[in-house]
């Protein structure tokens, strides 16, 4: 094949294959309704796996915070935040910490 000659057939049926399959596989995801109260999952990766879809439908990632298993070994809680949320600062200035004082006359 030649610069000038194009795309052949063979090439152009393997592109509209796989352009199509694409396709397939992208009409195949389904979207995460809005969470509701009362909604249950039968594992906490479940739950994961929601807010996950749900957060990047909505444009916004999800990390798991933290989370508490009982003495049985059941999880209990789990708390899930935006990943792009960061530790918070505290305003308050430490004591031990000197700050450089400056003076006017």
């Amino acid at each position: 094949m030649h610069d000038d000659e194009g795309i052949n057939d063979k090439e152009l049926e393997d592109t509209i294959d796989v352009d199509v399959g694409m396709e397939n596989e992208f009409a195949q995801e389904e979207k995460v309704g809005d969470p509701e109260i009362g909604m249950v999952f039968d594992t906490a990766e479940g739950l994961f796996e929601y807010y996950t879809k749900y957060g990047s439908e909505n444009g916004f990632p999800i990390k798991k915070r933290s989370s508490s298993k009982g003495d049985d070994g059941v999880v209990r809680w789990v708390l899930f935040t935006c990943s792009r949320s960061g530790k918070t600062e505290s305003t308050s200035r430490n004591a031990f910490k000197l700050h450089p004082v400056t003076k006017t006359q």
